[in-house]
This record gives structure tokens, C-alpha cells and sequence, in this order.
């Protein structure tokens, strides 16, 4: 039994790409966004904390790296995962434990580093790549069934991306909310002037008037943008900090700012800050730092 509560078969991974796109798959992936981003970051000081005075064992061979992929402590588990990832990631029995450890792993973590890694490991194969994977692992011949498999798994890592960085999100549905539940019509017709001075207002509901009024009729321009920034990284109310960074992304889009983009990194590697919070911030990375035609520049994974 696994910890989602159903009894699945590992090769499932890979005979049901579309398993990616079950909600509480997703979530595993999404909740091990921080980690991600902070051995892609500083891989060796992560990896340092991770394994201590183990990791010096770890990088000496694929066997006594792998060793640690069922022990018992979390970040030996998480350790392994990466130094495998980065050192020997085509290894086949890699592969077939990092799909135990996806579906069977106690810790949240865990399982959403593993399946990452098991959708970045095949969504970097080239298609004729793809199909002799599949060819030799499950010995099918016909190359009908062989390129429907290979496109079910490249439109299943497309549709991972667009569901979790793009869309269904919780934090866009409660900036959705937001943006419906006060009633700001005593606001509307106020001068820049008027509004600006709302976001150093002592209620909170005010700041948020301010600050939805001032993105949705005017953006985050320049003029607004650092006191924008400034409620994002200290305002006591989470509901005018998501509005402020709401704005900002939609003002940096496709920007590749790099000073923004590092304000998303840290809110995202802030601890203290809820899940939504940083999922935003998290997800906002792939918007700033999106290319003509939809491709981004170093992905933060």
C-alpha cells in the first residue's frame, strides 16, 4: 500500500504517463518545489546538508549512492536522489528504484523529487531515444504502439507543465477570490495620488484595495513598483502581499529581471512562508523568465 492510500504497481510510471496529471501526483511534485530549487541553486552546499558526513560516501560510486535510497532518514534518501540525478541518471536500476521510491516513499518530499526526476528523465530523451526505451523495457515490436506510448508521455509532461506552473493552482484561485470579495466601488474614480497613498494605510483591507486597483487599472509600473515589492516581502496581511506579487509578475513577465527573479527564489526557499505563497512566487519564475514562443531560460528545477 502506498501512501496515497492504493496499492500501485511501480511500472505503472511508465505505462500510464497520464498518471502525472492525477491530482495527488502533482501535489508531491509541487510540495518538493523548495528543495528543488535549492539543490538547483547551490548544489553542493545542499547536497552538504543533506548527507553530512555522508555524502563523501555517496559520490564515490552508483552502488553506495543508491544504498541510501531506502534509509530511513528523509535527507539521506533526498541526498541520493540528487547525487544519482546529477552523476547517473540513465542508470537502469536507477530508474526502476526511483519508481519504488515515487510511489511508495513515506515523506512527501521524497516521492515529488523522485517522480520529477522520472518526468525530467524522459521528457530530456529525443523521440527515436524514447521509443528504444520503451522497445527494450517492455519488448514491443510494434512500432504503431511504440509511438503512441512515446507521444502519450510527451503530451503527459506538457500537460504536467501547463497544469502546475500555468494553471489550477491554489494560489491563483485564491487571488481569483481576492479579487471578488471586497467591495471596492468607493475606491473607483480615486486619483493615482489617492490610491498610492492607500498602500501605507493601517487596514489591511485598504492596502489590498490600493494595491488590486492600482495593478488592475494601472500595473505595476515603475512608479508603483518598489512599494509594490516592498509589500511583498513585508506586509502582515498575506492577502496584500499575493495582490503586490500578483502585479509584480505580471509587470516582469518574460522580463528575465534578474533581481526580481531572485525576490521569487528567496520567497520560495522561505520556510516561514506559507505553501501558496511560495508556489506563486515559484510558479512566477517560469513567467518572468519566459521566451518568445514559450520556451524559458534555466529553468529553476
Amino acid at each position: 500500500m502506498n501512501p496515497h492510500g492504493a496499492t500501485v504497481s511501480t511500472d505503472v510510471l511508465l505505462d500510464s504517463p497520464f498518471i502525472f496529471l492525477d491530482t495527488k501526483w502533482r501535489e508531491d511534485i509541487r510540495f518538493s518545489l523548495a528543495i528543488r530549487l535549492r539543490h538547483e541553486r547551490s548544489k553542493e552546499e545542499t547536497l552538504s546538508q543533506l548527507a553530512g558526513s555522508t555524502l563523501s560516501a555517496m559520490l564515490q560510486s552508483f552502488p553506495a549512492a543508491e544504498s541510501y535510497l531506502s534509509h530511513a532518514d528523509r535527507k539521506l534518501r533526498l541526498a541520493s536522489l540528487f547525487v544519482i540525478s546529477d552523476r547517473w541518471p540513465d542508470n537502469e536500476s536507477f530508474i526502476k528504484k526511483c519508481q519504488k521510491v515515487a510511489v511508495n516513499d513515506p515523506d512527501q518530499a521524497v516521492r515529488g523529487v523522485a517522480l520529477w526526476i522520472i518526468a525530467e528523465l524522459f521528457r530530456a530523451q529525443q523521440l527515436t531515444q524514447l521509443i528504444k526505451t520503451f522497445k527494450t523495457r517492455y519488448q514491443i515490436n510494434d512500432i504503431s504502439q511504440l509511438s503512441n506510448i512515446v507521444s502519450s508521455w510527451q503530451d503527459a509532461m506538457h500537460e504536467l507543465r501547463e497544469r502546475v506552473y500555468y494553471g489550477n493552482a491554489a494560489w491563483q484561485q485564491k487571488c481569483e477570490a481576492l479579487s471578488h470579495s471586497p467591495d471596492y466601488s468607493q475606491l473607483m474614480g480615486k486619483s493615482l495620488e489617492s490610491l498610492e497613498q492607500l498602500l501605507s494605510d493601517s487596514e489591511a483591507n485598504l492596502r489590498l484595495g490600493g494595491v488590486t486597483l492600482l495593478s488592475e487599472y494601472h500595473g505595476a509600473t515603475a512608479e508603483f513598483r518598489d512599494q509594490f515589492e516592498n509589500l511583498v516581502l513585508t506586509d502582515s496581511s498575506e492577502a496584500v502581499r499575493m495582490a503586490a506579487l500578483r502585479a509584480l509578475i505580471e509587470y516582469f513577465s518574460g522580463t528575465q529581471n534578474q533581481h526580481f527573479e531572485k525576490v521569487l527564489a528567496d520567497i520560495v526557499l522561505n520556510d516561514s512562508l506559507s505553501l501558496v505563497f511560495r508556489d506563486m512566487a515559484y510558479q512566477g519564475l517560469f513567467r518572468v523568465r519566459r521566451l518568445a514562443g514559450g520556451q524559458t531560460r534555466n529553468r529553476p528545477f
